[in-house]
């Protein structure tokens, strides 16, 4: 990403979440046409994907991406959002919102040079000097290289059990520099060969990375993990299948790349899986790792249940209309 070109982000992951043998496509499309009016707020472009998560749950995740905070602030803000938000919940279906904007001096955007995904794809492309070795993410992100995106040292601790289920729950003191990572991963652009080897050789790492995330989050420091499967609604981003994750702190995502056996399994797969084809493959991956300020993270969760986000981990407080 340039960042000359590209100073600063918005984006939100806006969740539906539904029980099993549920229909939540009434909610979706009512969240996407609000997204998609012709009127002010509207995003640059729109995501789509899901995920079960532990608790048997369909999560349709939409991603809107804008160019800056005060582009999204009039969507949020808008007359027919705020209604939205307002309406009483219950029944089987819930929403959430996890929101967050921020300066491109805080953001890692890397990957192949003609990015569909992500806020990438409305910046131009610079070829990076720091790259393909361990650390090299902090060399080439200012506010990495400076120490200023570094988290206060902490660890995750669980809230005390609470009904959350037909309430309207904000979630308070956040942190600063929370980190977020997105993770895509695209390969059915590639000749069916590599499509195989994808499957057979880096797909297992993916899921037991991503599993140990999910079930270890005290020791790991990850706030959530969500493995989703995009569905290419609208346009084709070239991705299919990715990653969602927050970490307390930039630190912590750090330490598991490094370090652990869980990420060194999925660096050995992706080194094997090129090698295999000398390095001449089609199949795309790249990353968005955001640091965010105190203050530019916003997380709601209305009539979910609660290992919903960020909800296990953090005090919350019921939405006054």
């Amino acid at each position: 990403m340039d960042r000359d070109q590209q100073k600063t982000y918005a984006t939100s992951l806006i969740g539906v979440q539904c029980p099993a043998g549920d229909d939540s496509s009434m909610l979706v499309y009512k969240i996407l046409g609000m997204l998609a009016a012709d009127d002010v707020g509207r995003p640059l472009h729109i995501e789509q994907s899901y995920y079960i998560d532990s608790d048997g749950y369909r999560n349709h995740v939409i991603m809107p991406y804008w160019n800056e905070f005060s582009h999204m602030n009039k969507f949020i803000t808008r007359d027919d959002f705020k209604a939205f938000r307002n309406a009483p919940c219950s029944g089987p279906l819930g929403w959430w919102m996890e929101t967050f904007w921020g300066d491109t001096s805080a953001a890692d955007v890397a990957g192949a040079t003609n990015l569909k995904s992500g806020i990438g794809r409305h910046s131009g492309t610079v070829e990076e000097q720091y790259h393909s070795y361990m650390g090299s993410m902090r060399d080439r992100v200012p506010d990495y290289l400076s120490g200023s995106a570094d988290g206060r040292l902490s660890k995750l601790a669980r809230q005390p059990p609470t009904e959350t289920k037909g309430r309207h729950l904000i979630i308070d003191g956040l942190p600063h520099n929370i980190c977020y990572i997105r993770g895509p991963f695209g390969f059915k652009h590639a000749p069916q060969e590599q499509q195989d080897a994808f499957h057979e050789i880096i797909m297992p790492t993916l899921i037991a990375a991503a599993d140990y995330l999910s079930l270890n989050p005290i020791d790991s420091g990850c706030i959530s993990m969500r493995r989703v499967e995009e569905m290419k609604i609208g346009f084709d981003n070239e991705v299919d299948t990715e990653i969602l994750g927050w970490f307390l702190t930039l630190q912590d995502l750090e330490r598991w790349t490094r370090h652990h056996p869980s990420h060194l399994r999925v660096l050995k797969s992706a080194t094997e899986f090129f090698a295999r084809f000398d390095n001449n493959v089609s199949v795309t991956e790249g990353h968005e790792v955001f640091v965010i300020p105190e203050g530019q993270l916003w997380c709601e969760y209305v009539n979910c249940h609660a290992k919903t986000g960020f909800l296990p981990y953090f005090a919350t407080h019921d939405m006054v209309n």
